[in-house]
């Protein structure tokens, strides 16, 4: 399999719903109507004096901001700061962010070790994009040790979730696996959870 290195350009855009909350906390809504008008400062501002306040949501809204350059001059030490913020909370997008971030060394010292902790925080909370991230550095050995078998895995999670670019490599990495070595990647990935920070998952 020739040596590759895919695109890590997977910073999520805005989140305007606050997953399984039953209601947003007062100035969210407003920021999202401004930022749905094209008034990215006051967006910015509303989400920003939220994030202030700790809401991980409102964090990596503001993350996004810094990095894209909405509402405020693009700014990629303050995308980090909040894209951390929000990943410190468990926050899976940011976390994702935060290791591509890493991964590119944009805004700080590229770092596939770092890069790799935050993409499987991700995707052990059953983000697609992290998981097929984690099964190509378990692939080429980039921030973890080469483990075909934790790869394949991963992989699997990460095309079972849609990821559109998981399926090529799986194909790559079955080809190279023992029988019984195959069976272990798939008993890895039949018997995987999702699940919040704190835990442990498939393996180290």
């Amino acid at each position: 399999m020739p040596a590759r290195r895919t695109p890590l350009v997977l910073f999520f855009p805005l989140a305007l719903l606050l997953a399984g909350a039953a209601s947003p906390p007062p100035g969210f809504k407003e920021g999202v109507a401004a930022f749905r008008k094209g008034d990215y400062p006051a967006a910015l501002k509303a989400f920003k004096t939220i994030a202030e306040g700790g809401l991980a949501e409102a964090q990596f809204n503001v993350g996004v901001m810094y990095r894209q350059g909405l509402g405020v001059k693009a700014d990629l030490a303050e995308a980090l700061k909040w894209y951390r913020k929000a990943a410190d909370q468990g926050h899976p997008k940011a976390q994702l962010n935060l290791g591509t971030m890493h991964a590119r060394g944009l805004g700080v010292k590229e770092d596939a070790a770092e890069a790799f902790k935050w993409h499987k925080r991700a995707a052990e909370q059953g983000l697609a994009q992290a998981q097929r991230l984690v099964g190509e550095a378990y692939v080429r050995g980039q921030g973890a040790p080469r483990d075909l078998i934790l790869a394949h895995a991963w992989l699997t999670l990460a095309k079972k979730g849609g990821d559109p670019e998981a399926g090529a490599l799986l194909r790559e990495v079955a080809a190279r696996l023992s029988p019984a070595d195959l069976w272990e990647a798939q008993r890895l990935a039949e018997g995987w959870e999702p699940k919040r920070p704190g835990g442990l998952l498939i393996a180290p």
